[in-house]
């Protein structure tokens, strides 16, 4: 395989003993208050018809309105230190195919695989400016655009918007929800990120191979062609390699969170602490673009089409890095299922 092409446009500086005490304590607390509410929840509807307490209730409602909070992108969340630690605790670089994106069209940013949750991310809110200048939030604004329009809108399960402190993180960090309506909205008037396996990718996860699931994922195709954007793989090395995930892809949990669209799920990561995930490297690699003819009603021959120049790109991308990629196996393959 040819050697990459492209060149290291981010380094995270090193890790030092207060960037590993900043990221180990605010990725285990984040989570862990995660997961508790996850469990509050069943308790505060026991103590309410059961034992007829209302203080628990209480409790979790309050917790909860941190999830319907009016909230915006916050540039002083993006930049703060917590985030910053994460970098450097988990070593992240990221690689360019081309420097630049031309701006006459809107671009969609294909990140995959999601991996339990795509800790890689909030990483590069604060860093976007770095490594797409084309999109920063002072530059002139891409033909068709309004003039404040600009940056990255990273689109995200709609379930994921509804969990407290974590919905309000991510929408600090500028996410917004996936639906087909919303998508077209960020491409309408700037550029969006978007991991296309999504929850069934999430059951895909695996340490001990690759696994990315796009077969049936045509809905970001169909939307990159009605908006005329050039898409652009790009691949997360690490990202399945931060938690393990039970049950698999083939369990009938697997199939009942597809329906509610929301996962049933448990995962551990360091020492089997679901909070912590393993410290591995996590690296970004952005691919070329793929130019996308703007159509009003793509057929499914069209979708169908562009759908596997993408997988073959996406696959390409993969097989060109994984020789540079820090503590990845060289010997480690891709299936696209």
């Amino acid at each position: 395989m040819n050697a990459p092409r492209g060149s290291l446009v981010y380094k995270a500086p090193a890790c030092g003993w207060s960037d590993a005490v900043w990221a180990v304590s605010t990725l285990f607390v984040f989570f862990f208050l995660t997961l508790v509410y996850v469990l509050l929840v069943p308790w505060a509807l026991w103590a309410v018809f059961v034992q007829g307490s209302w203080i628990m209730a209480a409790a979790v409602t309050a917790l909860a309105l941190t999830a319907v909070w009016p909230a915006r992108y916050w540039s002083g969340f993006t930049h703060s230190q917590m985030l910053e630690s994460w970098r450097r605790w988990h070593w992240l670089r990221v690689w360019r195919d081309e420097a630049r994106f031309g701006q006459s069209s809107n671009v969609l940013l294909a990140m995959v695989p999601h991996g339990m949750f795509p800790l890689g991310l909030p990483m590069l809110s604060s860093i976007q400016d770095e490594i797409f200048p084309e999109f920063r939030r002072s530059a002139p604004a891409m033909q068709g655009a309004r003039p404040q329009d600009g940056g990255i809108k990273t689109v995200v399960a709609n379930a994921i918007l509804y969990i407290p402190l974590l919905a309000l993180m991510l929408k600090w960090l500028n996410c917004t929800y996936a639906t087909r309506t919303h998508l077209e909205e960020c491409l309408a008037t700037g550029n969006a990120i978007v991991i296309p396996d999504g929850i069934a990718g999430m059951y895909h996860t695996d340490c001990a191979e690759e696994r990315v699931y796009l077969s049936t994922r045509h809905g970001f195709i169909r939307a990159a062609l009605e908006q005329g954007s050039l898409l652009v793989p790009c691949f997360w090395f690490g990202h399945t390699q931060l938690w393990s995930i039970w049950p698999k892809h083939d369990s009938w949990l697997a199939a009942l969170s597809r329906r509610l669209r929301f996962s049933l799920i448990w995962f551990w990561g360091f020492r089997w602490m679901p909070p912590l995930p393993q410290r591995v490297p996590l690296t970004l690699v952005v691919g070329r673009g793929i130019a996308c003819p703007k159509t009003d009603r793509p057929t499914r021959e069209q979708v169908e089409a562009v759908h596997k120049e993408f997988t073959q790109a996406l696959s390409a991308l993969y097989y060109q890095y994984r020789p540079v990629v820090a503590g990845w196996d060289p010997k480690k393959p891709l299936i696209i299922v």
